[in-house]
């Protein structure tokens, strides 16, 4: 099964053929990080060490809140 770390990973491409592998919590991520900006909005990614970690850091702990099921984002 692909992880929703492997599937960001890859080209746009890519995610498109395989985002079928993706568990249920990995597929709303994948749509919630799906960001289309507005024409004139220019696009940012910071390169820095620190929001590098930062980032990592949010995503690691969303998915560990996801699974000890202390965030539940997919109604059953």
């Amino acid at each position: 099964m692909l992880t929703f770390r492997e599937f960001m990973k890859l080209p746009m491409e890519e995610k498109v053929k395989r985002y079928v592998e993706l568990n249920d919590g990995d597929k709303f991520l994948a749509r919630i990080s799906d960001y289309a900006p507005a024409k004139n909005e220019k696009i940012i990614h910071s390169t820095r060490k620190e929001d590098i970690e930062a980032s990592e850091k949010a995503l690691h702990e969303l998915e560990e809140a996801l699974k000890q099921g202390k965030v539940n984002l997919i109604e059953k």
